[in-house]
């Protein structure tokens, strides 16, 4: 089904096709059109953040991205060999202009040069990796929390501030498990 592209987007992803065809993909999703996925579609509309995914794009292009020193690369590729998929996952993101754009929220890609940070995820990986862990389990009991559907709020743990509030549906055999 063809997407149509609105004149703003036209105007910041014209330039670079390549982002253009990734970005209609994006829209033709069939999640796309479900409710609880409008904060995606607003994102993949919003002028800002476009021109971002844009900006980042120029950038792996030209090859002006971050490249830290040789200590810390040395410190970086230690932290990656503590788990096997986290380097192919950093080079993924960071590789990504839409990816990049999304993580100037939150520092993404400060986070995946610090290697304190990558050291904590590796950590967090192998606990998620074990299927009887703490971790893995409440991941799974939060997934089916999710796939029960509800609406949800992402507060700030530090502040208690509330950051997002969603709402899912959630599916007949979700629902069905959690009573």
């Amino acid at each position: 089904m063809p997407v149509e592209v609105p004149p703003h987007v036209q105007e910041i992803l014209g330039p670079y096709p390549e982002l253009l065809e990734q970005w209609k993909a994006q829209i033709a999703l069939p999640c796309m059109q479900e409710p609880g996925w409008s904060g995606t579609l607003k994102r993949y509309l919003d002028s800002i953040y476009l021109r971002r995914v844009a900006s980042e794009h120029c950038r792996l292009i030209e090859g002006k991205t971050e490249r830290p020193g040789p200590e810390l690369t040395a410190a970086i590729e230690a932290a990656l060999q503590l788990h096997t998929g986290m380097a192919r996952q950093r080079i993924e993101h960071l590789s990504d202009p839409w990816w990049r754009a999304d993580s100037h929220e939150w520092n993404g890609i400060a986070e995946y040069h610090d290697p304190e940070f990558l050291r904590r995820l590796a950590h967090h990986c192998i606990a998620h990796d074990d299927p009887f862990s703490p971790e893995s389990i409440h991941a799974r009991e939060w997934l089916e929390d999710l796939q029960s559907g509800g609406t949800y709020e992402v507060t700030k743990i530090a502040t208690g501030e509330v950051v997002n509030t969603f709402t899912t549906e959630g599916t007949r055999q979700a629902s069905a498990r959690r009573n």
